[in-house]
């Protein structure tokens, strides 16, 4: 039992992968016996072709980005002005030229003019040698609504290197399956480098979550290096390999043992 729609595309009642194409546009009518997949490639750029209507997309485009377009701007605290410096001139510059897209301006594009009168500005920074009032005046009140982040905490680094996608713990482990070795972290060793980085960022400074990076690198280097050949190698980090890298520098208050930590 077959069913056709009006586009000669029909499956069975039966849940067969294979499905029939009938070409209505053609004198001659003929079934076609093609794979799923063939079908639905054909299927999704027919609807393609009938949806995405060049011209037309380009207006439809445009008007959505006028109209629900964000822009976030990162790092707005390196063009604040800052008394010791000399280029305070270059920063004020890169700010009034941010004052004119923020306030409302026609913007040329390869697909026409778009005006940034409704769309939605976010800056963030660390301010860790500024404040946000060293931004210019006219800046600061464009920037109206000011929230202020908390530090990470233990907590936060574990579920960094448990529970997001692509976790540093997973890409160091592609990395050295590439090599043709294989590397295991204990739940222990993951808990211990949450740890170190948490501490290492209270003692010293406050990377956020670049730590994790840098702590991982220390613990891993000697690998890369002390080994000529990693394939074939079964790799376990525990909490105790962790601990012998850091704990000089998570025993002692002396911080000249942690400059080498710092990024």
């Amino acid at each position: 039992n077959y069913y056709y729609d009006e586009n000669g595309l029909c499956y069975n009642s039966y849940g067969s992968s294979n499905l029939h194409y009938v070409d209505y546009n053609s004198l001659k009518k003929e079934n076609i016996l093609i794979k799923f997949k063939e079908m639905f490639d054909i299927f999704i750029k027919k609807e393609v072709d009938e949806i995405m209507i060049f011209d037309n997309l380009e207006n439809r485009a445009i008007k959505n980005v006028e109209n629900n377009g964000i822009v976030f701007i990162d790092e707005i605290d390196k063009i604040a002005n800052r008394n010791n410096y000399n280029n305070d001139v270059s920063r004020s510059g890169v700010q009034r030229d941010l004052l004119c897209l923020v306030e409302g301006t026609n913007v040329q594009t390869r697909y026409g003019n778009i005006s940034t009168n409704h769309i939605l500005f976010i800056a963030a920074g660390a301010f860790h040698v500024s404040n946000p009032s060293d931004l210019l005046p006219e800046l600061q009140g464009r920037f109206p609504i000011r929230v202020e982040l908390n530090n990470l905490t233990l907590e936060d680094f574990k579920n960094i290197l448990k529970k997001t996608k692509f976790n540093l713990i997973k890409q160091y482990k592609y990395l050295l399956k590439c090599e043709g070795a294989t590397l295991n972290f204990t739940n222990s060793a993951i808990d211990k480098v949450a740890e170190v980085s948490f501490i290492l960022n209270k003692k010293i400074q406050n990377l956020g979550a670049r730590r994790l990076f840098e702590v991982l690198e220390r613990i891993l280097e000697s690998i890369y290096f002390n080994n000529l050949e990693l394939r074939g190698l079964n790799i376990t980090i525990d909490e105790k390999y962790v601990f012998e890298f850091f704990k000089d520098s998570l025993i002692k208050k002396n911080k000249k043992d942690y400059y080498k930590y710092i990024l």
